[in-house]
């Protein structure tokens, strides 16, 4: 009975949350469905060289430069009220802020909304399910870096630059050592995700080290 009661408050929340974020909830959806698929599309369709090759190159590109960001973009969100909202202290006190809990909810269901991009491209151009467990690890990265940021800065705008600033600085780069990713070959083997272990590793340490960090009042 009280697993129950649990499951159905937290499920209240998310969907509180869900609805407070208002049109802001559909922009990953936006960028996962319809932009990056229209890229997609206009690449294919004007490229000159060999066409799988180069079209998977140039996924990984836009996979890498906006999945990660968007990966965690519910859950940033969701944090506002916990970091920059007012009253804040009163959520201190009663101990009913927003959690860091909701927030990898939301980023389970975000990694959900992506897996079904890359299960379309995998019926369409096939291989694409490490290509998938890829990208997941390095938006668990984010995740953590999003946590200690926002409870570092108490601030939303200034992780979400963060943020965006190392999406750039790892695709302009194309730096293939850690803690960049812009590595864009296609991956053959599930060996070969071992590499990016540090990511899940490094995402995790960063996660629970937010929990330890007072929050800043």
């Amino acid at each position: 009975m009280h697993d129950k009661i649990s499951l159905k408050l937290t499920y209240e929340r998310i969907w509180l949350i869900r609805k407070s974020l208002g049109v802001a909830f559909k922009v990953p959806l936006i960028v996962f469905y319809i932009i990056m698929p229209i890229f997609l599309i206009l690449y294919w369709q004007h490229s000159v060289s060999d066409v799988f090759i180069s079209f998977r190159t140039f996924f990984n590109q836009i996979a890498f430069l906006l999945i990660p960001f968007f990966s965690v973009w519910w859950s940033l969100l969701s944090l506002r009220e916990r970091t920059e909202g007012d009253g804040r202290e009163l959520f201190q006190v009663f101990r009913i802020r927003p959690s860091y809990f909701d927030a990898a909810i939301l980023f389970v269901l975000s990694l959900i909304a992506i897996f079904v991009f890359y299960l379309v491209a995998h019926l369409v151009f096939g291989r694409f399910f490490l290509e998938y467990v890829r990208i997941s690890m390095i938006s668990i990265f984010f995740f953590g870096l999003m946590a200690i940021l926002t409870q570092i800065t108490s601030s939303i705008t200034a992780t979400m630059l963060v943020l965006l600033l190392y999406s750039l600085v790892s695709i302009v780069l194309s730096y293939q050592r850690f803690p960049f990713y812009g590595q864009y070959q296609e991956i053959y083997q599930a060996g070969e995700l071992f590499a990016y272990l540090k990511f899940v590793l490094a995402g995790l340490f960063l996660a629970i080290a937010s929990w330890l960090i007072p929050d800043r009042l």
